[in-house]
C-alpha cells in the first residue's frame, strides 16, 4: 500500500555498461521533505535468470537521497525493486528497468 505523502524518485541511468560501476540513486520525500534514515535498498534480477535476485544496501549522503554502485555482468534488462521500510510500519516498494548495453 502507498503512505499518504510519501514519494519515491528513482534517478534512471542512462548509457549503463557491462562491467562499469553504475550508481543508483533514489530520492525519497514524505509530505514534501527529505524522508531520512529509512532503510533502503536495491533488489535486482534478470530478465534471462528471474530467479537470481541481488539485494543491495544503500547509503544516505545526503538527507533523503540513497545511493549504491552496482556493476552489471551481462547486457540484458534488468528489472529494480526499491524496497524502502522505516522503523515504524512503512514498507514502500517501487519497480523500474535497467537495460544495460554491451
Amino acid at each position: 500500500g502507498t503512505t499518504d505523502g510519501f514519494s519515491m524518485h528513482f534517478v534512471q541511468p542512462e548509457n549503463v555498461k557491462i562491467n562499469g560501476e553504475t550508481e543508483l540513486m533514489v530520492h525519497l520525500k514524505m509530505d514534501g521533505h527529505p524522508f531520512e534514515k529509512a532503510r533502503v535498498r536495491y533488489e535486482i534480477w534478470t530478465d534471462s535468470s528471474p530467479d537470481n535476485h541481488t539485494s543491495i544496501d544503500t547509503e544516505e549522503l545526503v538527507p533523503g537521497e540513497y545511493t549504491a554502485k552496482h556493476t552489471f555482468m551481462s547486457a540484458d534488462s534488468f528489472p529494480v525493486q526499491i524496497h524502502v521500510e522505516d522503523k515504524e510500519r512503512l514498507h514502500e516498494h517501487e519497480e523500474y528497468e535497467i537495460v544495460v548495453g554491451e
